[in-house]
Protein backbone atom coordinates (compact mmCIF):
# COMPACT_ATOMS: atom_id res chain seq x y z
CA UNK A 1 0.00 0.00 0.00
CA UNK A 2 1.26 3.65 -0.79
CA UNK A 3 2.73 5.32 2.29
CA UNK A 4 1.23 8.06 2.12
CA UNK A 5 0.24 11.06 4.96
CA UNK A 6 -3.68 11.34 6.06
CA UNK A 7 -4.71 7.98 4.78
CA UNK A 8 -7.52 6.60 6.26
CA UNK A 9 -9.83 3.14 5.41
CA UNK A 10 -13.67 3.80 4.64
CA UNK A 11 -16.62 1.53 3.40
CA UNK A 12 -17.65 2.28 -0.40
CA UNK A 13 -20.78 3.95 0.89
CA UNK A 14 -18.65 6.86 2.91
CA UNK A 15 -18.19 10.51 1.22
CA UNK A 16 -14.81 11.08 0.43
CA UNK A 17 -13.38 14.77 -0.31
CA UNK A 18 -13.11 15.35 -3.41
CA UNK A 19 -8.65 16.10 -2.88
CA UNK A 20 -8.47 12.50 -1.82
CA UNK A 21 -7.60 9.12 -4.29
CA UNK A 22 -8.28 5.63 -3.43
CA UNK A 23 -4.75 3.89 -2.98
CA UNK A 24 -5.72 0.79 -2.00
CA UNK A 25 -8.49 -1.78 -1.53
CA UNK A 26 -8.56 -4.65 1.01
CA UNK A 27 -11.05 -7.48 2.25
CA UNK A 28 -12.94 -6.18 5.39
CA UNK A 29 -16.53 -8.11 6.96
CA UNK A 30 -17.08 -5.26 9.10
CA UNK A 31 -18.17 -2.94 5.09
CA UNK A 32 -20.96 -3.99 3.15
CA UNK A 33 -19.58 -6.37 0.27
CA UNK A 34 -16.40 -7.20 2.78
CA UNK A 35 -14.07 -4.35 1.08
CA UNK A 36 -12.96 -1.51 2.27
CA UNK A 37 -11.14 1.14 0.81
CA UNK A 38 -8.03 3.00 1.58
CA UNK A 39 -7.57 6.59 0.48
CA UNK A 40 -5.09 9.46 0.77
CA UNK A 41 -4.32 12.81 -0.32
CA UNK A 42 -3.55 13.07 -3.62
CA UNK A 43 0.08 13.94 -4.70
CA UNK A 44 2.30 14.06 -7.57
CA UNK A 45 3.08 10.90 -9.00
CA UNK A 46 0.86 9.08 -6.61
CA UNK A 47 0.10 5.48 -7.63
CA UNK A 48 -3.91 4.73 -6.99
CA UNK A 49 -6.04 1.68 -8.08
CA UNK A 50 -8.39 2.10 -11.23
CA UNK A 51 -11.57 1.53 -9.26
CA UNK A 52 -11.77 5.33 -9.13
CA UNK A 53 -14.19 7.50 -11.22
CA UNK A 54 -11.97 7.05 -14.80
CA UNK A 55 -10.65 4.89 -17.17
CA UNK A 56 -12.55 1.58 -16.55
CA UNK A 57 -15.29 2.13 -14.48
CA UNK A 58 -16.25 -0.30 -11.30
CA UNK A 59 -19.61 -1.11 -9.61
CA UNK A 60 -18.55 1.23 -6.72
CA UNK A 61 -16.69 4.71 -7.51
CA UNK A 62 -14.48 6.34 -5.31
CA UNK A 63 -13.67 9.88 -6.33
CA UNK A 64 -10.68 11.03 -9.10
CA UNK A 65 -9.19 13.92 -7.18
CA UNK A 66 -9.45 17.40 -8.54
CA UNK A 67 -7.13 18.94 -10.85
CA UNK A 68 -5.34 15.62 -11.90
CA UNK A 69 -5.04 13.00 -14.91
CA UNK A 70 -3.77 9.84 -15.16
CA UNK A 71 -0.29 10.07 -16.70
CA UNK A 72 0.65 6.26 -16.62
CA UNK A 73 -0.79 3.00 -16.39
CA UNK A 74 1.36 0.13 -14.79
CA UNK A 75 0.49 -3.23 -14.66
CA UNK A 76 1.46 -5.38 -11.74
CA UNK A 77 1.06 -9.09 -10.91
CA UNK A 78 -1.98 -9.58 -9.02
CA UNK A 79 0.15 -10.66 -5.82
CA UNK A 80 2.22 -7.27 -5.72
CA UNK A 81 -1.43 -4.98 -6.18
CA UNK A 82 -2.36 -2.67 -3.20
CA UNK A 83 -5.64 -2.66 -4.92
CA UNK A 84 -7.36 -5.83 -4.10
CA UNK A 85 -5.74 -8.15 -6.85
CA UNK A 86 -6.05 -5.53 -9.80
CA UNK A 87 -3.39 -5.49 -12.11
CA UNK A 88 -3.71 -2.02 -13.66
CA UNK A 89 -2.06 0.44 -11.60
CA UNK A 90 -2.63 4.46 -12.48
CA UNK A 91 0.06 7.09 -11.62
CA UNK A 92 -1.59 10.69 -11.28
CA UNK A 93 0.42 13.83 -12.04
CA UNK A 94 -1.41 17.39 -11.38
CA UNK A 95 -2.91 18.95 -15.14
CA UNK A 96 -0.57 21.42 -16.75
CA UNK A 97 0.03 23.24 -19.66
CA UNK A 98 1.28 20.68 -22.47
CA UNK A 99 0.85 17.41 -20.15
CA UNK A 100 0.14 13.86 -21.55
CA UNK A 101 -2.28 11.84 -20.37
CA UNK A 102 -3.86 8.62 -21.06
CA UNK A 103 -7.12 8.92 -22.85
CA UNK A 104 -10.20 8.23 -20.43
CA UNK A 105 -8.49 10.17 -17.67
CA UNK A 106 -10.97 12.22 -15.95
CA UNK A 107 -10.05 16.08 -17.72
CA UNK A 108 -10.19 19.07 -15.13
CA UNK A 109 -12.60 21.61 -16.08
CA UNK A 110 -11.60 24.46 -18.51
CA UNK A 111 -9.06 22.16 -20.56
CA UNK A 112 -9.08 20.18 -23.66
CA UNK A 113 -6.95 18.04 -25.08
CA UNK A 114 -5.42 18.88 -29.21
CA UNK A 115 -3.97 15.61 -30.02
CA UNK A 116 -4.69 12.22 -29.33
CA UNK A 117 -2.02 8.91 -30.43
CA UNK A 118 -1.09 5.49 -29.75
CA UNK A 119 0.96 5.39 -26.25
CA UNK A 120 2.62 1.74 -26.61
CA UNK A 121 2.89 0.69 -22.70
CA UNK A 122 2.05 3.94 -21.39
CA UNK A 123 -1.19 3.48 -21.20
CA UNK A 124 -2.18 0.11 -21.98
CA UNK A 125 -5.08 -0.17 -24.39
CA UNK A 126 -5.44 3.35 -24.21
CA UNK A 127 -4.14 6.43 -26.72
CA UNK A 128 -2.16 9.11 -24.95
CA UNK A 129 -3.18 12.67 -25.27
CA UNK A 130 -2.11 16.06 -25.17
CA UNK A 131 -3.62 18.59 -22.77
CA UNK A 132 -4.42 22.68 -22.52
CA UNK A 133 -6.24 25.03 -21.44
CA UNK A 134 -9.48 25.60 -23.55
CA UNK A 135 -9.02 28.98 -24.98
CA UNK A 136 -10.90 30.68 -27.86
CA UNK A 137 -9.68 29.50 -31.49
CA UNK A 138 -8.06 26.37 -30.23
CA UNK A 139 -8.51 23.45 -32.41
CA UNK A 140 -9.37 20.11 -29.83
CA UNK A 141 -10.16 16.72 -30.80
CA UNK A 142 -13.70 15.91 -31.52
CA UNK A 143 -13.78 13.63 -28.56
CA UNK A 144 -12.42 16.21 -26.26
CA UNK A 145 -14.63 18.00 -23.53
CA UNK A 146 -14.33 22.11 -23.65
CA UNK A 147 -16.19 24.69 -21.30
CA UNK A 148 -19.49 25.67 -21.25
CA UNK A 149 -18.69 29.40 -22.26
CA UNK A 150 -17.72 27.65 -26.17
CA UNK A 151 -19.44 26.61 -29.35
CA UNK A 152 -17.91 24.62 -31.86
CA UNK A 153 -17.50 27.56 -34.64
CA UNK A 154 -15.65 25.27 -37.44
CA UNK A 155 -15.19 21.58 -38.19
CA UNK A 156 -11.80 20.36 -39.69
CA UNK A 157 -9.80 16.92 -40.39
CA UNK A 158 -6.66 16.72 -38.77
CA UNK A 159 -3.86 14.25 -38.29
CA UNK A 160 -2.94 15.11 -35.27
CA UNK A 161 -6.77 13.49 -33.73
CA UNK A 162 -5.96 10.12 -35.52
CA UNK A 163 -9.56 9.09 -36.86
CA UNK A 164 -11.20 11.93 -34.98
CA UNK A 165 -12.30 15.49 -36.63
CA UNK A 166 -11.08 18.26 -35.14
CA UNK A 167 -13.38 21.50 -33.59
CA UNK A 168 -12.60 24.84 -33.61
CA UNK A 169 -13.88 26.68 -30.39
CA UNK A 170 -15.67 29.60 -30.01
CA UNK A 171 -16.87 31.66 -27.05
CA UNK A 172 -20.66 31.69 -27.01
CA UNK A 173 -22.34 35.21 -27.49
CA UNK A 174 -26.04 36.18 -29.02
CA UNK A 175 -26.08 34.83 -32.54
CA UNK A 176 -23.07 33.26 -32.80
CA UNK A 177 -22.46 30.48 -35.73
CA UNK A 178 -22.11 27.07 -34.58
CA UNK A 179 -21.43 23.68 -36.10
CA UNK A 180 -24.17 20.67 -35.78
CA UNK A 181 -21.91 18.91 -33.25
CA UNK A 182 -22.03 21.58 -30.59
CA UNK A 183 -23.28 21.84 -27.17
CA UNK A 184 -25.91 24.31 -27.48
CA UNK A 185 -25.44 26.42 -24.14
CA UNK A 186 -28.19 26.65 -21.33
CA UNK A 187 -30.21 29.57 -22.29
CA UNK A 188 -29.71 29.46 -25.53
CA UNK A 189 -32.04 28.37 -28.68
CA UNK A 190 -31.21 27.36 -32.69
CA UNK A 191 -32.96 29.91 -34.93
CA UNK A 192 -31.68 29.24 -38.34
CA UNK A 193 -29.76 26.36 -40.04
CA UNK A 194 -28.25 25.99 -43.34
CA UNK A 195 -25.15 24.49 -45.17
CA UNK A 196 -21.57 26.52 -44.94
CA UNK A 197 -18.11 25.70 -45.19
CA UNK A 198 -16.87 26.34 -42.05
CA UNK A 199 -18.90 22.68 -40.75
CA UNK A 200 -18.10 20.85 -43.30
CA UNK A 201 -20.71 18.32 -43.50
CA UNK A 202 -22.78 19.40 -40.79
CA UNK A 203 -25.33 22.20 -40.76
CA UNK A 204 -24.25 25.72 -39.36
CA UNK A 205 -26.31 27.51 -36.23
CA UNK A 206 -27.20 30.27 -35.92
CA UNK A 207 -27.50 30.08 -31.81
CA UNK A 208 -29.31 33.19 -30.63
CA UNK A 209 -29.99 34.17 -25.91
CA UNK A 210 -33.67 33.11 -25.68
CA UNK A 211 -36.58 36.00 -25.55
CA UNK A 212 -40.33 35.92 -25.41
CA UNK A 213 -41.56 35.40 -28.66
CA UNK A 214 -38.37 34.01 -30.43
CA UNK A 215 -39.07 31.91 -33.49
CA UNK A 216 -36.65 28.23 -33.19
CA UNK A 217 -35.76 25.47 -35.41
CA UNK A 218 -37.63 22.20 -34.71
CA UNK A 219 -34.34 20.63 -33.66
CA UNK A 220 -33.66 23.57 -30.83
CA UNK A 221 -33.73 22.73 -27.12
CA UNK A 222 -36.23 24.42 -25.34
CA UNK A 223 -34.80 26.30 -22.17
CA UNK A 224 -36.10 26.38 -18.86
CA UNK A 225 -39.35 28.86 -18.21
CA UNK A 226 -39.96 28.77 -21.41
CA UNK A 227 -43.00 26.82 -23.89
CA UNK A 228 -43.64 26.38 -27.33
CA UNK A 229 -46.65 28.90 -27.71
CA UNK A 230 -47.44 27.19 -31.33
CA UNK A 231 -46.09 26.49 -34.89
CA UNK A 232 -45.50 29.51 -37.76
CA UNK A 233 -44.46 29.32 -41.16
CA UNK A 234 -40.66 29.97 -41.32
CA UNK A 235 -38.13 29.25 -43.77
CA UNK A 236 -34.98 30.00 -41.67
CA UNK A 237 -34.75 25.85 -41.12
CA UNK A 238 -33.16 23.78 -43.48
CA UNK A 239 -35.36 20.52 -44.39
CA UNK A 240 -37.87 22.73 -42.62
CA UNK A 241 -41.23 24.65 -43.76
CA UNK A 242 -42.32 25.67 -39.94
CA UNK A 243 -40.76 26.26 -36.69
CA UNK A 244 -41.95 27.18 -33.10
CA UNK A 245 -42.43 30.19 -31.29
CA UNK A 246 -41.75 30.07 -27.69
CA UNK A 247 -43.59 31.98 -24.80
CA UNK A 248 -41.79 32.74 -21.57
CA UNK A 249 -43.23 31.59 -18.38
CA UNK A 250 -42.22 34.01 -15.44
Amino acid sequence: MNDVGGSYTVCHDVAVPPSYALVGIQTNAGCNHGTSYTVAPASPGMRICNLSQTVGGAPYQMPFPDGYIVQTIQEVQPQQSQCGGATAIYIIQPVAEGTTACSGTQIPTGWSYTASSPSPGSCGTFERIELHQSVAGMRICSQSPYPNGFVVGAVESMAACGLQERYVLQPTSDGVKACGPTHVPAGYVITNTNQSGQCGSYQTLTLRAAYDGVVVCPASPIPDRYVIQSAVPYNGCENFTTANQLKYIP
